[in-house]
């Protein structure tokens, strides 16, 4: 096998090396995983790990690359990336590890995308999969960086097919959960499959002891190593665990923290969470709020939707600056019988001119409605918008910042030639689903659902918690902040000091 392992004892050097020195990725740990998958880069050809965010896997990989290069001649190593950024990212780690180990690594010379050995001649060079074509490359060492980001599959079969053109030439895959459903892993899945099942076909011994690591692998021993625990193993982080997951959205903190697979479809909130923000009775709006009227147009299938909110920090006692939907109006429509577009805009109106709000709107192919209302603002349903007004209806619901009327919104709907239900907001809500899209998590409905009232919800709440970030935090007293600019009184009461009680500008 080309490159580790040889006469030294790579294992007992990284572990001793690193947990003395406190750096890489053990840091002041020394933890069994961490052991276990060292024993596994060193002696398995090929490794799959997939692991939660913040396990150091970036750092492991360049360490054991750099003990690699250490051990070949004229070697072709590559480390592969989402793309130029992310690939810079092993670039800088292997940076960090060579000025941190001179006595290890003395020979290396790190470049902008290049990682040399100059006592040897082997060579790491840092590629991303955005890049067009890379069918000639023959390598000894691959490191794949975050498979489970990756969208060029011609890029991926490029790589896998050169595998073999050097014999006993080694591949590191690192990545995280996937996230089903989604268009790239459909050809990502069958691969980890891949790893997986010959990592079970044929048992092998697994050392009980991190210590007792004499045994390798021979030929009759599974060329591939698997492993995803579905856990958040990175101990040195669980004080951050609370926090995260109160913040991200569940699929997204089961898939990044707990490294759990999430599909297309996972319930985006409960009726107990949505309860929970129920008031039965109206609340007024108070005079110093701040209000934004969002508006979501549907014109046949979907529905029309007008909702009032409010940014109310008069809380006495100056803890927490609430939200609260005021109204919400709905136009349902069909084929034969469309939404009176005329009637949304005179309703929208009338609110601006009760509450002097803002009224946001995507018109989609409506333009006329901004033509004939100049106050009125474009609100366009963008990848970042959809991922804010994701995250921030429900973080206001799971942090009780929303208030929602009961029974808020009911009307009868159906999709195309379906027999109509009766709808409402906290239906919406409850059967709405997340979905994964190439730029992250977003609210989608069912088939036969609708989120025409999360979208107009979600526009006045992005639009209110953008415009005044601070009013949504905890109130705090002012404080003076340090080295404030001096006012001319003191200027010049510097400039004559105290000799002069007047002065003539």
């Amino acid at each position: 096998m080309k490159g580790l392992p040889n006469s030294v004892d790579w294992l007992r050097l990284t572990w001793n090396h690193r947990q003395i020195k406190s750096v890489g990725p053990y840091k002041e740990h020394a933890l069994y995983w961490q052991k276990y998958l060292d024993w596994a880069l060193c002696f398995f050809p090929r490794t799959y790990i997939q692991l939660a965010r913040g396990h150091d896997k970036t750092e492991r990989a360049s360490w054991w690359a750099l003990l690699w290069g250490l051990t070949m001649d004229h070697g072709q190593g590559f480390a592969c990336g989402v793309d130029r950024d992310n690939a810079r990212l092993f670039r800088d780690a292997a940076k960090w590890q060579v000025s941190a180990h001179p006595e290890l690594f003395k020979d290396y010379k790190i470049y902008n995308y290049d990682i040399v050995n100059k006592r040897n001649g082997t060579i790491v060079r840092v590629l991303a999969s955005d890049e067009e074509s890379n069918y000639g490359l023959t390598p000894d060492l691959l490191l794949v960086n975050d498979f489970h980001a990756w969208r060029n599959k011609d890029f991926w079969n490029a790589l896998w097919t050169a595998m073999g053109k050097r014999r006993h030439s080694r591949m590191w895959i690192e990545s995280n959960a996937l996230a089903m459903g989604t268009p790239q892993i459909q050809w990502i899945r069958p691969i980890r499959s891949f790893a997986k099942k010959k990592f079970s076909e044929k048992p092998i011994f697994i050392p009980g002891n991190p210590d007792s690591h004499g045994w390798r692998p021979d030929e009759g021993a599974p060329e591939w190593f698997h492993y995803a625990p579905q856990a958040f193993l990175a101990s040195w982080q669980n004080h951050m665990l609370s926090e995260w997951k109160e913040t991200m959205l569940p699929a997204a903190y089961r898939r990044l923290i707990e490294n759990q697979d999430t599909s297309e479809g996972d319930q985006y909130l409960t009726p107990e969470q949505v309860e929970a923000v129920e008031i039965d009775y109206k609340h007024p709006v108070r005079k110093r709020s701040r209000v934004v009227i969002g508006v979501d147009i549907g014109y046949t299938q979907d529905s029309s939707v007008v909702s009032v909110v409010s940014l109310d920090n008069s809380d006495p006692k100056g803890k927490k600056a609430q939200l609260i939907l005021h109204h919400m109006d709905v136009w349902t429509g069909s084929r034969e019988n469309p939404v009176a577009i005329k009637e949304v805009v005179a309703k929208a109106n009338m609110y601006r001119r009760k509450y002097k709000g803002r009224i946001l709107c995507d018109p989609y192919e409506l333009r006329w409605i901004l033509q004939e209302n100049p106050y009125w603002e474009e609100f366009t349903f963008t990848s970042n918008n959809l991922k804010m007004i994701t995250t921030q209806i429900y973080q206001t619901i799971t942090k009780k910042r929303l208030k929602i009327p009961k029974e808020c919104a009911p009307a009868l709907q159906a999709k195309r030639e379906g027999r109509p239900t009766m709808w409402d907001l906290k239906r919406e809500l409850t059967e709405a689903v997340l979905k994964e899209m190439s730029y992250g998590l977003r609210i989608d409905h069912r088939s036969g659902g609708f989120t025409d009232r999360i979208m107009s919800l979600g526009i006045a709440i992005v639009t209110l918690l953008e415009d005044d970030m601070p009013a949504f935090r905890p109130l705090e007293k002012p404080q003076k902040a340090r080295g404030e600019a001096p006012t001319m009184g003191k200027i010049i009461k510097d400039i004559i000091g105290k000799r002069s009680k007047r002065i003539l500008i």
